[in-house]
């Protein structure tokens, strides 16, 4: 499978658009990367994980560089695939609202109110993530990739 990956900008690059695993849907997930170090962007589903590995290779970028995932919230359409990636990218983060974290070390409370929203075939199992490759993020907080700077700003809504 080629996965299509296009630069969007100097050092930012939009992986697909990966298929989800419902019929018509697609997102895509983005590789920002630093000079040090890289973060996936908004992973996506567990049926995207491969897409996702895949475009990380082809862009000559170790698995072990890339330092952190993030996605915009945890509903599980944007975040079902961290847990398996995480375990693909050795040194890799998952940065989340100090209010999600709790949630994805133990995610009984997110998966029932996914269910509870959306049924019980949603976005199929979720498991969770380890406490120590879950990094809670403050508003305005600075991430530090080596030559480009992330910003963390919450946007309640």
């Amino acid at each position: 499978m080629v996965v299509p990956i296009t630069e969007v900008a100097k050092g930012i690059l939009r992986i697909g658009p990966l298929e989800t695993g419902h019929p018509g849907d697609a997102t895509s997930p983005y590789l920002v990367l630093g000079n040090g170090s890289a973060a996936v962007v908004e992973p996506g589903e567990d049926t995207q994980l491969f897409g996702v590995i895949e475009a990380i290779k082809a862009c000559d970028v170790d698995l072990d560089r890339v330092a952190y995932v993030w996605a915009s919230h945890i509903h599980l359409h944007h975040i079902q695939a961290v847990p398996k990636l995480l375990k693909e990218l050795p040194k890799a983060k998952f940065l989340v609202h100090p209010r999600g974290a709790p949630h994805l070390i133990e995610p009984t409370r997110l998966i029932q109110s996914t269910i509870e929203v959306w049924g019980d075939k949603c976005y199929g199992p979720f498991e969770a993530i380890p406490r120590e490759k879950v990094m809670a993020v403050e508003d305005n907080q600075i991430i530090d990739l080596g030559g480009r700077e992330l910003q963390i700003i919450h946007a309640p809504g």
